[in-house]
């Protein structure tokens, strides 16, 4: 099969040569000449039996969906000789989309053996378009986008002009798509076009949601070069911009050079074979007439060719002479450049041609074998995926050269022929060895399944070999999270988990739940969300041992047990407005809103879970319910325990119809507080619960943004940012929860804030994000305010947006020393550079080092630092072990706090490389495997800050966990974040 995408001129010349029949002025070799080559079959008899290939060209990989632009299909028909064949009904449908029209559904192949379809569609989409001729049905993919308003206008601005034309160095050209209002205009298709032999990378993509384009162009050849910026099948007016690419340092001496340029051996056919390769000889001379040697030549092809030049670039030798074979898969006429590399001496071209082979160029081939490096692919979709591997034998077992293999996969696999590495073989064509090679993925679909890959090759004799190798796609699994125990006639959140073979979650897909008792769920067919998760109410309404599976075609099922017991054990709150029920608290995005997702125990409110004001008179009270099967649980003696407050009583008993109470009142700190109400009776119920005492009374607030200085947004981007942080507090110093904190921006540079309100958390944070205009503003004038709603407390705080010119990055090594049997040494390294990312010398950097986590147990609990504000100082509220200090304390720091870029440091006498700066963290061994730490590296120039973080996990040295010298004792105990030790 033959499937190729050309350009509009060219299939208009195939049209016209195949409606004046060919003639001898055909010699382009894309279609057979009627005096020639055709096979016009038997006239007014149907040639479909003598089909032996069908080809499929596209005019436009792309098209608008407005029912009127249409897409050139021209499908030409073979016989076994590789001619083309007249007389054949070809009939052509479309897969994908039902609205695609043809302008005609069957055709017979004219004297060149070819057919013309025209193609629309009114539904943006990909089409799959069919073609079958005799026996044989060919596809290829084409798109139609939605149609574009026309009064949409381009605006391309060219970045880093006059890079150097080394093939490498890139000219940035962004482009920016509005409408007649001046707003950005998303999924507008833009196509780049070059003026000679500068690349774009990419040529052709949509504009995204900031309708913004960006494409890097490259040039093996200096000069100006014309780049065109367009959208294709409209009357949006096009732009254009000049990019330029400068001589590299060490061609200035060939300035005088001339080049001629001579094709050897033209028209040979499309085997991708060296033996079936056009030949150029170039020679390189001076004004004299006199022959250069090492004059850097480089041979280009059209962007998207399947041509390949060997060598692509190499010095002249000594005669000033240089020689480029050149092979090809398809029937083509090519424009090859030569030209002088990284030089602006005028390049030299030539047109060559490949024919379509013929039966005389085919191999004799015995035997095709597949192979493959693992018979099994990871469902996480890697790019690497498995190498199939097609070898080839003729008769006498030879491995055979230059036979060109046709891969193809099932089961939605993802197929591409590969060049083989360190082979000058084409994709898809056997190499010295007999070899072709093909690369198999599965990045689009992650179910577990079986591929299998067929490999074909075309025989001297006409007949096609074929072998084929089966892949099976595993490690998609299902897992399932929940209660092991529950109570009848309640409902318990599961979370249902889809994930691949490198444990990532599998978004959008819809599992099947069920239940062996019948019990049901809440959604029945639940949706993965963008973690791969799926969470579901789960109702107990049948007691006894439960069985619940989930399942998913193309996953492994998973099962898990439920207990349900007969018990009925409620704890409910009193009436208070701030505690109407035991939940956690759903407003994960702290704004009071009840947002997608957030409603977790589906009872269609914003719940914020059990709150107790520090100043409520008289405690909240909570009632018990116990009945078994609804027979009420009589003098049954209750135990009560809490981990912050005071309760009224150790202790409780049930009346008569099952019921007690209780009431827990505050002690004084605000914070959260684990209550459990546990039956004394031996395997009786229990009920755990939080709430959470909080200040209500705000007095001060406080206003922090980090960092302090951000450099500007150029259009279309956010990168620059600070995070805007108020902490609101009561006359005692306690953090005031749930209060609505409204931000005010003062700022003339073009900045807004991400929202304006937001609401205190636990610590009495409220925060919302300033995103930097594209102006820089004076010294600490911009301006945020935070107020307390309805209240006259209120703070701002002022930094600055400065034009950055000095760019940070900080990283971890892997190397770490033992020092004196009670410590670790890990060694990292800090990077300075410049807009242009040109490292920078003698630039100061600051460190700082902050313990993020501690973990308690055996990787049990992940606890936050409770040094909030990050001053070193135990203020009230933070403590929230109750130990009576900040947990986990400086317990990691760094051998150098100031650095200078490209100096030795103290524990590193010689000198980093240019733009570096390296230092040590250290750390004591017991506190290894316990902390994860975050360092910022901080450097500065004419007032522009720069800064970046890295996370740091202390681990062991491998040596010490082999002699279980290391991980140590937890320093920070066993118990939940909430209980000291």
């Amino acid at each position: 099969m033959s499937i190729r995408f050309f350009s509009p001129w060219l299939i208009l010349i195939l049209t016209l040569l195949t409606a004046c029949g060919g003639g001898d002025d055909d010699s382009s070799g894309l279609l057979p000449n009627d005096n020639e080559q055709s096979n016009p079959g038997t006239p007014g008899t149907n040639n479909a039996a003598a089909v032996r290939s069908v080809t499929l060209l596209s005019s436009l990989t792309q098209q608008i969906a407005n029912g009127s632009e249409q897409i050139t299909i021209t499908v030409i028909v073979r016989d076994d000789a590789n001619i083309g064949l007249s007389g054949v009904p070809v009939t052509v449908f479309a897969t994908g989309a039902s609205t695609a029209i043809f302008d005609q559904s069957t055709a017979e192949s004219n004297s060149g053996g070819t057919a013309i379809f025209k193609l629309s569609n009114t539904v943006a989409g990909t089409v799959t378009v069919n073609a079958t001729a005799g026996t044989i049905t060919e596809s290829i993919d084409v798109s139609f986008v939605s149609a574009i308003p026309d009064d949409i206008r381009l605006s391309p601005n060219v970045f880093n002009n006059g890079q150097l034309a080394n093939g490498e160095a890139a000219v940035r050209v962004d482009v920016v798509a509005r409408n007649g209002a001046g707003n950005a205009v998303e999924g507008v298709p833009i196509t780049v076009r070059m003026q000679g032999v500068a690349v774009a990378d990419p040529s052709q993509s949509n504009t995204d949601a900031n309708g913004f384009f960006r494409t890097n162009i490259t040039s093996t050849l200096a000069g100006d070069f014309k780049v065109t910026i367009a959208v294709d099948g409209t009357s949006i007016p096009s732009q254009e911009v000049i990019v330029t690419f400068v001589e590299s340092g060490d061609v200035g001496v060939f300035k005088d050079i001339q080049l001629s340029v001579n094709v050897v051996n033209d028209q040979q056919p499309a085997t991708g074979q060296i033996a079936n390769a056009i030949q150029i000889d170039v020679v390189a001379r001076n004004q004299s007439g006199q022959a250069v040697k090492d004059v850097p030549i480089v041979v280009l092809m059209p962007q998207g060719s399947v041509a390949v030049a060997d060598p692509s670039e190499k010095k002249t030798d000594e005669n000033g002479s240089f020689s480029t074979k050149i092979t090809s898969t398809a029937e083509a006429v090519i424009e090859v450049t030569i030209g002088v590399k990284g030089s602006s001496i005028q390049p030299k071209t030539v047109t060559i041609t490949f024919l379509p082979p013929s039966s005389e160029d085919l191999q004799e081939i015995k035997e095709i074998l597949l192979i493959t490096n693992n018979t099994q692919l990871g469902s996480e979709g890697n790019s690497d995926g498995v190498i199939i591997t097609a070898i080839v034998k003729n008769k006498e077992n030879n491995l055979v050269e230059g036979a060109k293999i046709s891969f193809q996969a099932d089961s939605a696999g993802e197929l591409r022929a590969i060049q083989i590495e360190g082979s000058s073989a084409q994709a898809g064509v056997t190499d010295v060895s007999g070899r072709a090679q093909a690369r198999l993925t599965t990045q689009v679909n992650s179910d577990n399944r079986t591929i299998t890959v067929t490999a074909k090759v075309d025989t001297k004799s006409g007949e096609t070999l074929e072998d084929t190798i089966s892949i099976d796609v595993i490690g998609t699994s299902i897992s399932i999270a929940g209660p092991t125990s529950v109570v009848i006639n309640t409902e318990e959140n599961f979370v249902i988990s889809l994930k691949d073979s490198a444990d990532k979650g599998i978004a959008g897909k819809t599992l099947n739940l069920s239940s062996q008792l019948s019990n049901t769920f809440n959604p029945p067919s639940p949706v993965t969300n963008a973690q791969g998760q799926a969470e579901v109410i789960y109702t107990a309404s049948h007691a006894g041992k439960d069985v619940i599976t989930a399942s998913k075609a193309g996953a492994n099922e998973n099962s898990t047990q439920v207990s349900i017991s007969d018990s009925n054990f409620i704890v409910t709150p009193s009436s208070n407005n701030l505690c109407t029920l035991i939940s956690d608290n759903e407003d994960i995005n702290n704004n009071r809103i009840l947002d997608a997702g957030e409603d977790i125990n589906n009872n269609g409110r914003l719940d914020l879970g059990c709150q107790v004001p520090l100043n409520l008179s008289g405690g909240q009270q909570f009632n018990v319910h116990w009945d078994e099967g609804g027979v009420a649980q009589v003098n049954e003696k209750l135990t009560l325990s809490s981990t912050r407050g005071t309760l009224d009583n150790s202790e409780i008993t049930t009346n008569a119809n099952g019921e007690a109470s209780f009431t827990v009142s505050p002690s004084g700190d605000a914070g959260n507080s684990i209550i459990a109400v546990v039956a004394n009776r031996a395997g009786g119920p229990s009920q755990q619960f939080n709430l959470k005492f909080v200040a209500t009374n705000a007095n001060t607030i406080t206003v922090q943004a980090n960092p302090a200085v951000i450099g500007v947004n150029s259009v279309g981007t956010d990168t620059e940012q600070s995070e805007i942080l108020a902490v609101v507090r009561d006359p005692d110093k306690n953090q005031v929860f749930g209060k609505r904190v409204n931000f005010v921006l003062d700022d003339i540079s073009g900045g807004g804030l991400t929202q304006g309100f937001a609401f205190t958390d636990d610590f009495g944070r409220a925060s919302t994000v300033y995103i930097a205009g594209p102006s820089s503003s004076a010294a600490n004038a911009v301006k945020v305010t935070a107020n307390v709603a309805n209240t006259s407390v209120s703070g701002e705080i002022n930094f600055t947006v400065a034009q950055k010119s000095l760019f940070v990055a900080v990283g971890s090594g892997n190397e770490m020393i033992k020092e004196s049997g009670v410590r670790y040494r890990v060694f990292h390294s800090v990077l300075v550079t410049d807009s242009n990312g040109t490292p920078i010398n003698n630039a100061d950097v600051t460190l700082s080092i902050y313990p993020s986590f501690y973990i308690k147990g055996d990787n049990d609990y992940i606890c936050p630092n409770e040094d909030v504000n990050r001053n070193g100082i135990l203020e009230p509220g933070e403590d929230i072990n109750g130990n009576g200090r900040l947990d986990p304390g400086n317990v990691i720091t760094v051998d150098n706090l100031n650095l200078t870029t490209g100096l030795p440091s103290t524990n590193h006498p010689t000198a980093p490389a240019t733009g570096y700066a390296d230092f040590d963290v250290l750390y004591a061994i017991q506190y290894a495997r316990w902390v994860q730490a975050e360092i910022t590296a901080r450097t500065s120039v004419a007032g522009s800050e720069s800064s970046a973080s890295v996370r740091f996990a202390t681990i062991c040295l491998q040596k010490d966990i082999e002699e279980n010298i290391c991980p140590q004792e937890n320093p920070f105990g066993v118990n939940d974040c909430e209980t000291a030790n």
